[in-house]
C-alpha cells in the first residue's frame, strides 16, 4: 500500500472542514464544552501541540495509562460535559481501547467520537455502543503523519482552533523550496552535522514549553542551560547537569616526534606556530574576530599561521559564505595569504588539534563547546570568549586557559600575545587543561552520568 496519503491531507481535510465545524457546533449545543482526546503516539500528539500552541484550554489529551493520569483526566461534573475523541488508526491499540472502555462505563454514548480505520476493533466497538460519530482514519496515512488529517482537524474544530487557516497555509507550501531544504539537511547530515534548530515565532514558544514540561528528565550540558531551566520555573526535579564528554585516548597531547610527523603529513610548516579555529564560518562563531586579532598580532611582530577548520559554504543555516571570502581577500591584501589555511570539515579533528600550538574559541554563543574540550584534552593552551555558565565552567582564566570578553578584539590579541611570549606558561596551562578534562569530562565518566539518567527514567516507568 502507498502510505504517502499525507501529501494530500491539506486538500482532503479542507473539503471536510465544514463537516468538522458542524459536528463541533452540535457537540457544544449539547453542553459538551470540554474535549478529551484519548490515544497514543501520533494519534494524540497533534492535539496536544494544538492545545498548547493556540491556548485551547478545554482541549485535553490522555496518552498515559498511569492511574493518576487517568483519574486526573476527568471526574464528576467534568465528565458530564466532556466529549471523548478516541483515536487509533489500527483500532486495536491496547491502551486506547482501555481508555475507551473505562470512560464508556462512566459517560453516555453520545459523548464519544471514534477516529479509526473502517472495520477495525475500535470501529466495531463504536458502532455497537452507538457513539455520536465514527470518522474514518485514512488508510494510506501512518499515525505519525496524520496531523493534518481528521486525527488533528477534528480536535482542532471542537477546540475552536482555526484549522481552515492551518490547512490553507499548508497548501501554499513551496514544494520546490521544501525539497531544497530537505537536500541541504541531508547534505549536512552526511557531513557530520547532526542537529537541526528551528526558530519559531514567539507564540509557538508554548510548544517548546510543553515539550520541556512533558519530559521525565531533561539533561543539560552546561550550568548555563541548567540555570535557564530554573529561571523558566520549570520543575527543578526534572533537570540534571550532564556535560559533554571527550575520548581522552583519542584526543591526547602529541610528543615532539608525533607532532613533527603530523605536521609533515598535513603539509604544515615544521616550526612556525599555528593558531587553530574549529567551527562553522558563522556570525556567532566569530572567525572574523579571530582573523582581526591575528592581523594585529602580526603587526606587533608575532606571525603565526592561522588555520580555520570547518564548513564555510552555504548548506547549514548558520553559515555565512561572505565571512570566508572577506578573510581570504584581506589576508591577500596584507600579503599573508600563505599564512592563512582553510580546512574542509573532517571527522579526524584530533590530528589537527595535536599538530597545532594554540586553540581559539571566539564564539559569542555556546552551550558546552565540544571543540574546546577536545583542544583542552590535547593539552593545547586555549583562548576562549568568557561565556557565563559555559566556557567559564571549563576554564579558570590564567590557570588552565585564557578567557576574554565577548567581541573584545584587543583583549583577544593581548591574550594570544601573552601565550606566545611565555611558552613555558603556555605549556603549563595546556597540561592543566588536559588534567581538567581527564578529571571531569572523560567520556567514560560522562557516559556513566547519561546511563544513570536513562536508568532513573526507565525504572520510574
Amino acid at each position: 500500500m502507498n502510505l504517502l496519503g499525507w501529501m494530500r491531507a491539506p486538500e482532503e481535510s479542507l473539503a471536510q472542514w465544514d463537516e468538522y465545524v458542524a459536528l463541533a457546533a452540535a457537540v457544544r449545543a449539547n453542553g459538551l464544552t470540554r474535549t478529551l482526546v484519548c490515544g497514543m503516539g501520533g494519534s494524540s500528539l497533534v492535539a496536544n501541540v494544538l492545545a498548547e500552541t493556540f491556548g485551547a484550554r478545554d482541549l485535553h489529551v490522555l496518552d498515559s495509562t498511569n492511574p493518576q493520569a487517568v483519574e486526573a483526566a476527568g471526574t464528576g461534573a467534568e465528565l458530564a460535559r466532556t466529549l471523548f475523541v478516541v483515536s487509533s488508526k489500527s483500532g486495536n491499540t491496547v491502551e486506547t481501547l482501555a481508555f475507551c472502555h473505562y470512560f464508556a462505563a462512566r459517560a453516555r454514548p453520545e459523548q464519544f467520537i471514534a477516529i479509526t480505520e473502517t472495520g477495525s476493533p475500535l470501529d466495531r466497538i463504536a458502532r455497537a455502543r452507538g457513539f455520536r460519530a465514527v470518522i474514518p482514519h485514512p488508510t494510506d496515512v501512518g499515525g505519525r503523519y496524520s496531523a493534518l488529517t481528521t486525527v488533528g482537524m477534528v480536535p482542532a474544530a471542537v477546540g475552536e482552533i482555526d484549522g481552515r487557516t492551518l490547512l490553507e497555509r499548508a497548501r501554499r507550501t513551496d514544494i520546490a523550496a521544501a525539497k531544497i531544504l530537505g537536500v541541504n539537511i541531508a547534505a549536512m547530515a552526511k557531513s557530520g552535522v547532526d542537529k537541526l534548530r528551528l526558530t519559531p515565532p514567539p507564540r509557538l514558544g508554548a510548544l517548546a514549553y510543553w515539550a520541556f514540561r512533558s519530559a521525565d528528565l531533561v539533561l543539560c550540558v552546561s550550568p548555563d542551560l541548567t540555570a535557564r531551566w530554573r529561571a523558566a520555573q520549570l520543575p527543578a526535579e526534572r533537570v540534571r547537569l550532564a556535560p559533554n564528554g571527550v575520548d581522552t585516548t583519542r584526543f591526547r597531547p602529541a610528543d615532539a616526534d608525533e607532532r613533527l610527523a603530523l605536521r609533515r603529513a598535513l603539509g604544515w610548516p615544521e616550526t612556525q606556530p599555528i593558531v587553530l579555529f574549529v567551527g562553522f564560518f558563522s556570525r556567532d562563531k566569530r572567525p572574523d574576530l579571530l582573523f582581526r586579532a591575528w592581523r594585529r598580532l602580526g603587526a606587533g611582530g608575532v606571525q603565526p599561521r592561522l588555520a580555520f577548520l570547518g564548513a564555510k559554504n552555504t548548506g547549514y543555516y548558520e553559515i555565512d559564505e561572505s565571512i570566508a571570502r572577506q578573510i581570504q581577500r584581506e589576508a591577500a591584501d596584507l600579503g599573508r595569504a600563505h599564512d592563512l589555511m582553510t580546512i574542509e570539515p573532517t571527522h579526524d579533528v584530533a590530528q589537527y588539534l595535536r599538530a597545532a600550538d594554540v586553540f581559539v574559541l571566539p564564539s559569542v554563543r555556546e552551550a558546552h563547546p565540544l571543540a574546546l574540550l577536545e583542544a583542552m584534552a590535547c593539552g593545547l593552551p586555549c583562548v576562549a570568549t568568557r561565556l557565563p555558565g559555559a566556557t567559564d565552567a571549563l576554564i579558570e582564566d590564567g590557570w588552565n586557559g585564557r578567557l576574554f570578553p565577548a567581541d573584545d578584539e584587543a583583549a583577544l590579541t593581548e591574550a594570544l600575545r601573552e601565550v606566545f611570549a611565555d611558552q613555558g606558561a603556555a605549556r603549563s596551562m595546556g597540561a592543566r587543561a588536559r588534567e581538567t578534562v581527564s578529571a571531569r569530562y572523560d567520556i567514560r565518566r560522562t557516559a556513566d552520568d547519561w546511563l544513570s539518567a536513562y536508568q532513573q527514567v526507565l525504572c520510574a516507568q
